[in-house]
C-alpha cells in the first residue's frame, strides 16, 4: 500500500529514576485505503485539535492502554492536558472533549464503518478500531493477529523502530498491561522531507 503521510513517535520507558532513553518509531499510514481513521491518526499525531483552557487531542504523553504478548499493543491513556474520552453524539457525529467543549472529529467520521481488504500479515501493521469513535490504535508485534483482524481496520506500518516494538512485546504484563509504563514522549507529524529522509536505527 502507499505511504501518504508519516509519524514519528519517541516513545519512552519507565518514569522517573527508572525512566531509560527515548526509542523512536516512524509509522507510515495508508490514508488512500483508510481516509477518515487516517485523517483522525493524524490530527492526534500532530496536535491540531485543540482548544480552550489547554486540552487537546495528541498522542504526546499518551500512555499503552492494553496489550497481549503476540497480538497487539494498543496506545492511547492519554495523560495531562490532553482530551481523553470520546463522546458520540446522536446526529451520528463523533466528537472528542468534555461536556462543554466538543471538537468534532473527521468530518466524514459516523458510524458507518470504514473497511479495507488489508489485514494484520506483518509484524508492525498499525490499526485503529473499526467505526471510529476514539483515537486508539494498535501495532501487531507479530504478523498474523486475528484478534485485530476481527476488530481494527489497518491504517498503516512500521517504518522504522520494530525493534522498539519487539522490545514492548517481551515486557511483563499484568492484568493486560505492561508493567513498566511505556509513554509516547514526543509525537510529530513529519515534513515530506523529512519522510524521505533515510531510516535511522532507534536509540537504544
Amino acid at each position: 500500500p502507499k505511504v501518504t503521510a508519516r509519524c514519528a513517535f519517541n516513545i519512552q520507558l519507565g518514569t522517573g529514576q527508572n525512566m531509560k532513553k527515548m526509542r523512536k518509531v516512524v509509522i507510515g499510514l495508508f490514508g488512500e485505503h483508510a481516509p477518515v481513521l487516517t485523517q483522525n491518526f493524524l490530527h492526534a499525531c500532530a496536535a491540531t485539535y485543540g482548544g480552550r483552557a489547554g486540552k487537546q487531542v495528541h498522542y504526546k504523553s499518551a500512555d499503552v492502554k492494553a496489550m497481549a504478548k503476540d497480538s497487539y499493543i494498543t496506545w492511547a491513556d492519554f495523560k495531562g492536558g490532553n482530551v481523553f474520552w470520546t463522546q458520540v453524539q446522536t446526529d451520528d457525529k463523533r466528537w472528542v472533549g468534555t461536556r462543554e467543549e466538543k471538537y468534532p472529529l473527521a468530518e466524514e467520521d459516523t458510524y458507518t464503518d470504514e473497511t479495507n481488504s488489508l489485514r494484520h500479515d506483518m509484524a508492525g501493521r498499525v490499526s485503529m478500531r473499526r467505526g471510529g469513535g476514539t483515537f486508539d490504535f494498535s501495532v501487531a508485534p507479530v504478523a498474523g493477529s486475528k484478534a485485530l483482524d476481527k476488530t481494527n481496520v489497518v491504517i498503516g506500518q512500521v517504518l522504522e523502530g520494530m525493534d522498539v516494538i519487539g522490545d514492548l512485546n517481551e515486557m511483563t504484563i499484568y492484568q493486560g498491561k505492561p508493567l513498566k509504563k511505556v509513554r509516547i514522549a514526543t509525537s510529530t507529524l513529519l515534513s515530506p522531507e523529512e519522510a524521505a529522509a533515510p531510516a535511522r536505527p532507534a536509540v537504544a
